[in-house]
This record gives C-alpha cells, structure tokens and sequence, in this order.
C-alpha cells in the first residue's frame, strides 16, 4: 500500500528539557568575535589588551545571557530528534486517492493517543499489506515515527521498516531527484517540476509557535498540503 505521509514535529516539552541543557552547555565566544569587535561590544579602549582577557570580560559581561540564548536555540533543534522531539502533527493520502487522513494534537494533550490514531489508519489502509511509505525526506520522518513509537510504546506496523532502502523499502522524493549526498527542498523541487507549490505564509519554522498558540487547524493545512505536494512530485518524477 503506498502511502505519502509527512510530520511536523516540536522541541522536547519535559519541563526539566532547557535546565539539563544549561547543565552541561558551555558558552563559547564566537570565532567572529574579533579584537575590534570585542572592544567595541565591551567599550574598551586600551589597545593593549589582549584578546584571551577581552574573551575573558565578554564571557564575564555577556556569558550567563548567552547561555539561556544558546541553551533555547539548542532546545528548539530537538524537534529533529526522535529521542527527544514529539510529534505534532501528522497527515497522510494514499497514491490513488484524495482521501487526506490528518492528526494533530494540542500542546499537553497526549502523543500515545496520537501515535495510536497513526497506526490505527494505517493498518486499516493496509489491510494486512506492507506499507510503502514515501515522503519527502523519508529519512528524517520514518525513523522519527519509529522512535516516538517506541518511546510511547505504541507498536507500529508489523511490516514497518523505519531504516529501509529508498527505492524498495520506502521511496523518497529528496533522494530520488538529489541522489543520496546532496539535498534539495520539497517547494524548491515542487518548482522546479511545475508542480504546485507550498502556499505563501507558514514555513516549516512557523510550526511550534503555531502550535505553542493552539493554532492547530492551520498546522494541519500546512502538513496536509507537504502530502500533496509530495504526492505530485511523485507522480512527476514517475511519470505517472
């Protein structure tokens, strides 16, 4: 059963996540940060300063708000980590059909009953088949599913393959027109075949301040139209 599928993912949401980050976050002062530069943010004069004690003062100056800065901005990266993010957000059509199956859920509700939802329409769709999912990207989503699943101990597909092959396993549409060292992204593909983009507006970065705003009805317009999209891109590239 072929199967497009694509997620949209949040940061880790256990409240102890940004205090372990700062527990083992060390602050660096950034290669860009020339002598200049450094007497200019620490309005010092005296030339003969050397660059180590001007790290010094900046790190003194600056260093505890540059931890929280960088501590965030590390917390926020864990929405591309299975072991760590959750899911948001998940739509799905089949090859043949307009049929869009979306789920979403808000922040606090529960991630198992999500991943049950997931599971539960796809084995129906199935219907004792293999799955053959494609997606845009297949090795960022697949393993991700794989990983929350597991994590929540919702058992996936029997046939489910989070680590296959592209091409027999699962197909994705990033590899199968970049190959498998170079990337490309979906609406810069989607133009590049003529084939419908993404709509104005939202971006992938928009998602968790969306749904940090309970926004979720257009969370999953955005995901429901990834699918879309990628299901174009496959039909192009296949000539189908």
């Amino acid at each position: 059963m072929d199967i497009v599928i694509d997620l949209e993912t949040v940061p880790d949401q256990r409240a102890s996540a940004l205090d372990e980050i700062l527990e083992t976050l060390t602050v660096m002062v950034s290669s860009d940060l020339t002598k200049p530069k450094l007497m200019d943010a620490l309005g010092v004069t005296d030339k003969y300063k050397t660059v180590g004690e001007l790290k010094d003062m900046w790190l003194e100056e600056f260093g505890a708000v540059k931890k929280t800065e960088q501590a965030k901005e590390a917390l926020h990266k864990t929405c591309f980590d299975g072991s760590k993010g959750e899911i948001a957000s998940a739509s799905f059509q089949t090859i043949d059909s307009d049929q869009k199956y979306s789920f979403v859920r808000g922040q606090g509700e529960s991630e198992s009953l999500l991943l049950e939802n997931i599971w539960g329409k796809v084995n129906e769709l199935c219907n004792s088949k293999p799955p053959f999912f494609i997606a845009h990207n297949a090795d960022f989503d697949l393993p991700f599913l794989f990983h929350r699943s597991v994590i929540k101990r919702v058992k996936p597909n029997s046939y489910f393959k989070p680590h296959s092959r592209h091409g027999s396993d699962h197909y994705c549409t990033m590899k199968a027109w970049a190959g498998f060292k170079d990337r490309i992204g979906l609406d810069r593909l989607a133009k590049a075949l003529g084939v419908e983009g993404k709509l104005k507006g939202m971006t992938g970065a928009d998602v968790y301040q969306y749904w940090l705003d309970g926004r979720l009805a257009e969370i999953v317009t955005y995901c429901d139209q990834d699918v879309e999209v990628t299901k174009n891109i496959y039909k192009r590239i296949n000539f189908l």
